[in-house]
């Protein structure tokens, strides 16, 4: 996986073939959690994480809504108004911390459960008739198994179960939002040579452009982490495995001191760590630098935007901030890809190497299944 074009595909040119995406492949990895016997049960906490994430939603909207009466009451000085408005959120805020508990419950059981199913199958095909033993001495084999067990499958599991939570409530809150912002913002007219151009929904296509524009910059800039974030796991594992034998041989009876030639191997192998960690560290830095300002401009751009139909006296204070929290909204659920690039190339670099593993097992048990040999057929009196 050397080019960086292809960053988010996980296709291996050399060793067992797996699925080209991160998705497909983890699918084909953990689809099966989904069937046999204890599928609708699986299927029925879904369905509840789901449910949660819908009222959520609502509750979100009803807060948008309490944003406009709220501020309509302090720009009018009544003070009855807005006591009554401190009543309805501390309701609003009560029922969001409620149902953000449960699904925070319910997302955990699902990774936890995930996890598991995907850990047992692999162990289980892992330590039959011995493949661990064929895996290790073939030459071809994926480097350390254990650490891909142990650590990748859990990164894998949890990943998955956010992303498609993430994904999930950011398609309720962009249908929602995108409604009551279209609403909100009215329509733009503007004079060019003489000739007026109207806008409507003005505000929805600036929270588009602006999110396009991020999504766009964060692609070209990120697009090499997972890639670094692959060669960061296989660094640190061969560094973590040649440690253990060099104390395996040092420790003991018949111990002996450590060779030059495997101290020298050591100091190569800490060495490609710290040179990967340094490219990681200047990419993550040039991706900050576009995220922090991206972030930090949406605080104030949609302000901007929106102030002249308030100076104009089209709209209330009630309605520019309702405007302005409906923009940002939309703005940050469609900025999705943005927020969570960096996340999504460490999951690609873990279920990439998931992925291997489970194709060497694959191929592993097709071919001694091609070498068993075939029981003839009984004869017949």
């Amino acid at each position: 996986m050397r080019g960086c074009g292809r960053a988010l595909k996980i296709s291996d040119h050399a060793g067992p073939r797996v699925p080209y995406t991160a998705v497909a492949a983890f699918w084909r990895i953990g689809g099966g959690f989904f069937a046999g016997r204890k599928g609708w049960r699986i299927k029925l906490l879904v369905a509840a994480l789901a449910l949660l994430g819908v009222a959520q939603v609502g509750v979100q909207l009803s807060l948008n809504v309490w944003s406009g009466m709220v501020f309509n009451a302090i720009e009018q000085r009544d003070t009855g108004a807005v006591l009554r408005q401190v009543g309805l959120f501390v309701g609003l805020a009560s029922a969001f911390l409620l149902l953000s508990g449960y699904t925070l419950f319910a997302k955990m059981r699902l990774q936890v459960d995930w996890r598991a199913w995907i850990t047992n199958r692999l162990v289980t095909d892992w330590l039959a008739h011995g493949r661990n033993a064929e895996l290790a001495a073939s030459g071809d084999a994926p480097d350390n198994p254990e650490q891909r067990i142990a650590e990748d499958v859990r990164l894998a599991a949890e990943g998955a179960v956010d992303f498609a939570d993430g994904i999930f409530h950011a398609m309720l809150l962009l249908a929602c939002f995108v409604t009551l912002l279209w609403t909100l913002s009215g329509r733009l007219d503007f004079d060019v040579a003489g000739v007026v151009i109207s806008i409507p929904g003005y505000l929805v296509w600036a929270a588009i452009g602006y999110a396009g524009a991020g999504t766009f910059l964060t692609y070209m800039l990120g697009r090499p982490l997972i890639r670094l974030n692959q060669e960061k796991l296989s660094n640190e594992a061969d560094f973590r495995i040649s440690l253990f034998h060099v104390h395996a041989n040092s420790a003991g009876e018949g111990a002996t001191e450590p060779s030059d030639e495997e101290r020298r191997d050591l100091g190569e192998r800490f060495a490609r760590v710290i040179v990967t960690w340094r490219l990681l560290m200047l990419q993550t830095r040039r991706l900050s630098y576009m995220t922090s300002g991206y972030a930090i401009i949406a605080t104030g751009f949609p302000v901007l935007i929106t102030s002249p139909d308030y100076f104009a006296r089209a709209i209330t204070l009630g309605g520019l901030m309702q405007a302005t929290a409906a923009f940002i909204t939309v703005q940050d659920t469609l900025s999705w890809f943005v927020n969570n690039y960096a996340r999504f190339a460490d999951w690609s670099a873990s279920v990439r190497r998931i992925a291997t593993f489970r194709a060497a097992l694959d191929a592993l048990i097709e071919k001694k299944a091609a070498a068993a040999p075939t029981r003839a057929p009984a004869e017949t009196a």
